[in-house]
């Protein structure tokens, strides 16, 4: 339903994945998507200039605009589509053993930001603009 709104289902994915599992690098995106990158940020750079999406630079993350003016709209609209299309969404769930209790790979991501050579003042700042 939403690639027929957004005329792609490419940007259908991204904003699937970013409404359901919250900021990604362009690349993750790509791999978990199983699109190729130009064709990945071709959509991005669409969406980021829709406002949909917001880009940080440092670490480059996409993430959707909470202030967009049509934000409450367009969750309601992902929500509505995964509850739709169970199966098409499962790959956006990590593959993580049922004894585990945390996303590896956020966990790997705060690590190479730790590693980085910028000097930050508190991880949780930087967290909390990351997700905002």
């Amino acid at each position: 339903m939403l690639d027929k709104i957004l005329g792609s289902k490419t940007k259908q994915s991204i904003l699937l994945y970013l409404g359901l599992r919250g900021a990604s690098s362009g690349h993750r995106l790509s791999s978990i998507l199983g699109i190729g990158p130009s064709q990945t940020f071709k959509a991005l750079r669409s969406l980021i200039e829709a406002g949909v999406i917001r880009h940080f630079k440092r670490p480059s993350l996409y993430a959707l605009n909470p202030h967009h003016p049509f934000n409450h709209e367009i969750v309601r609209l992902i929500e509505k589509e995964a509850e739709m299309s169970p199966q098409a969404i499962k790959k956006f769930y990590p593959r993580i053993p049922a004894n585990r209790k945390i996303d590896l790979p956020s966990i790997l991501n705060i690590i190479q930001f730790q590693k980085s050579p910028r000097k930050v003042k508190k991880l949780s700042d930087v967290l909390r603009e990351k997700y905002a």
